[in-house]
């Protein structure tokens, strides 16, 4: 089931307009409707780019949606292609860790993390998924290296909080 979203410029109490079918949001991987180019395989027009990064806001939309279906085949064919980027892979193995997938989102983390070795939220979630698959201490010093980049981090203080309950 598919929630619309909310416009800001829709007054209140009239129909919320279908996404996919106004153009604004394309339907999932494999599909084409009329008048849209949605697919990863058409040619962009010139001058408009068809890189990966350009569609993480329709995996964003995807994903706050709860359409994990659509986000899982839209990544695929870009990694079909060799298109992945840094905030697919972070998609996919969020999804893959709510489907209690953890060790296959560890290693999805860690891909991201290879790409940008400073994001700190990729590092925070390679922490987290070794704490759940219980792996404190290896949780514990990736937390300590995710504090070195940011201090003041509640996120960091929890999941230490937790790793030090185990080792303890």
């Amino acid at each position: 089931p598919r929630l619309p979203l909310k416009m800001a410029s829709t007054p209140p109490g009239s129909a919320q307009p279908d996404l996919r079918s106004s153009g604004l949001l394309p339907t999932p991987a494999g599909t084409v409707t009329t008048g849209q180019a949605n697919n990863a395989n058409t040619n962009a027009p010139a001058g408009v780019s068809n890189a990966p990064e350009k569609k993480n806001w329709i995996l964003h939309q995807y994903y706050i949606r709860k359409d994990f279906e659509s986000c899982l085949k839209m990544i695929d064919a870009q990694q079909k292609e060799g298109n992945t980027n840094e905030h697919a892979l972070y998609i996919k193995a969020m999804i893959k860790r709510q489907r209690g997938e953890i060790s296959e989102s560890l290693s999805l983390f860690q891909q991201a993390l290879q790409m940008n070795p400073s994001n700190v939220s990729n590092l925070k979630q390679v922490g987290k998924s070794l704490y759940l698959l219980g792996k404190h201490k290896e949780a514990l010093g990736i937390m300590e290296t995710a504090e070195k980049l940011v201090q003041d981090d509640w996120e960091l203080w929890q999941c230490k909080g937790n790793c030090y309950i185990y080792l303890q």
